[in-house]
């Protein structure tokens, strides 16, 4: 028998509100290990591929029965997941974790990556982009959530309106950029960028922290504060203040943003106004510029737009990465080297015409450190990805909780994998059981053939920390402080540097540290 669906979904609103005012909770009706029931958070992404992957479990699998609850909003997990087995019915959640101190209810996925879908010859483990999964490992070496939408991210720009200038490969190339523009388009009403209460910009200042400090320090050092991953979460070895203040990618980050978000070069309304209402001016030439995703694609559609000629850049490499490197100490050179990466990477010269019998690398008339090359070929060739922020988790009391694993394995199958490409023109970074099911993207836009080529090409960088020190997974420590410097460094009047919104994040850091050990059961 199936499960009773949600009474928001049936639209019975004089009864929701009769719950809403009481404990907010639901008794647990008809149930049962083959019942599965589904809440999913459509997002950009709509909810037709998902209605299709639906019906084609149940028809492989006529055994079990699907509840299927699709949601605008994404609070389901946050307003029932502590309720437990008496309360809540749900089996399987496609939606955000909004508070790392959930995880306590969630089952461990690790099995379900194991698995191989019928007819099939690779485990799940084997198609999903190794360093994404990465991201979603916990401190304790487990999987409890996985992805199943979202995209890589990062600056999306109007072709139209960028015709006739270079797409900036390092990030001072990016500030000449936006003088650039600002000068031939302000009068037009037409500003460089446009965002929507300082949202996206991580899915950017993210990527230049890491740039700069580089891969292994930010998943190793700066995402554990400096503990041993294998004593993680215990007594034996403290998190490090130190680490968590120290003046690195982060605050080189904020000195890029410092030359981009003086207001002059932003549309108005971009501290206050909501995502729809700037994506929308966007979408209609009032900016040439916005921190974006995979999803607008989707979201586009629906859109009133005068224009549909859309791209999303490579994230420019931080220029202050030259601080780090021995022979690559200007911008010039920095950029001569990454146009060189750049050929490499996409099979136009091969590695051996770069590298030389000694190990240097030689750029035009240059030779260059191998420490200098593998630097800046990381750093171009990364990308941040909001896949990690979209979650596939069960309930560790679900009582459907095998089928609702078969049918995650199902999601990760060639068949399912390949209705959401069809669907939806979006793609995991993913390896097909069988290479004639990868997705034809001939009819696709060139925003969507980019954003799928991205997708299979970088290593995603993601939101870790969260996952891999409980200073940030229980004892509410974010990145930043929670500091909105986005908006306090792009006010016409009073704006702050970033020297200023530094010291307040470490402040903030310094004075909660006790707090934070506290909260994490490690003090």
């Amino acid at each position: 028998m199936r499960k009773i669906i949600s009474l928001a979904l049936m639209g019975v609103m004089s009864l929701a509100t009769v719950f809403a005012s009481g404990c907010n909770k639901k008794n647990k009706t008809a149930d049962s290990a083959t019942d599965i029931e589904i809440t999913f958070w459509r997002s950009g992404m709509g909810d037709e591929f998902m209605n299709d992957i639906v019906a084609a479990f149940e028809a492989k699998y006529p055994e079990y029965n699907v509840d299927f609850n699709s949601e605008t909003t994404n609070t389901a997990i946050a307003d029932n997941i502590m309720n437990g087995a008496k309360y809540n019915t749900v089996d399987l959640y496609f939606e955000p974790i909004p508070s790392n101190s959930l995880y306590q209810y969630l089952e461990p996925l690790d099995d379900i990556l194991t698995m191989v879908n019928a007819g099939e010859s690779k485990k799940v483990s084997e198609k999903v982009s190794k360093s994404l999964l990465d991201n979603y490992k916990f401190y304790d070496g487990k999987y409890y959530t996985l992805p199943y939408g979202g995209g890589v991210c990062g600056i999306v720009y109007n072709e139209d309106l960028m015709e006739g200038y270079e797409i900036p490969k390092t990030t001072n190339e990016l500030r000449n950029l936006v003088f650039d523009l600002y000068t031939a388009y302000n009068k037009d009403n037409c500003k460089p960028f446009i965002y929507f209460s300082g949202g996206y910009w991580e899915y950017v200042y993210n990527i230049w922290q890491a740039q700069y400090d580089g891969l292994d320090y930010y998943y190793n050092t700066y995402s554990t504060l400096g503990q041993d991953v294998a004593v993680l979460g215990t007594e034996s070895e403290k998190p490090s203040l130190d680490v968590l203040t120290a003046k690195d990618g982060r605050y080189q980050a904020l000195k890029v943003l410092e030359t981009l978000l003086d207001s002059q070069y932003v549309v108005s309304g971009s501290n206050s106004a909501d995502h729809t209402t700037q994506q929308t001016k966007f979408l209609n030439g009032r900016a040439v510029m916005m921190c974006n995703g995979a999803w607008m694609n989707n979201e586009m559609k629906t859109a009133s737009s005068t224009s549909k000629n859309f791209s999303i850049m490579q994230t420019p490499v931080i220029s202050s990465i030259t601080d780090k490197l021995t022979d690559v100490k200007t911008d010039a050179m920095l950029s001569a080297v990454i146009e060189v990466v750049d050929n490499v990477t996409n099979g136009k010269i091969a590695i051996s015409d770069v590298k030389k019998a000694d190990g240097t690398y030689k750029i035009g008339e240059v030779a260059i450190c191998e420490s200098d090359w593998n630097r800046i070929f990381e750093a171009r060739n990364i990308i941040w990805e909001n896949y990690s922020q979209h979650a596939i988790c069960i309930p560790n009391y679900a009582s459907a909780k095998e089928g609702a694993k078969k049918f995650v394995a199902f999601y990760f199958s060639d068949e399912a994998q390949k209705i959401m490409n069809n669907k939806t023109h979006m793609s995991l970074p993913f390896t097909f059981d069988k290479t004639e099911n990868a997705p034809n993207v001939d009819s696709w836009s060139t925003f969507e053939k980019t954003m799928y080529e991205f997708s299979q090409k970088y290593t995603m960088v993601g939101y870790v920390e969260g996952r891999r020190s409980l200073v940030f997974t229980r004892g509410g420590a974010f990145d930043y402080a929670a500091v909105n410097f986005v908006s306090a460094m792009s006010q016409q009047s009073g704006a702050k540097s970033a020297d200023t919104v530094w010291s307040e994040i470490t402040k903030a850091f310094s004075d909660n540290w006790n707090t934070y050990l506290s909260n994490a059961g490690l003090k």
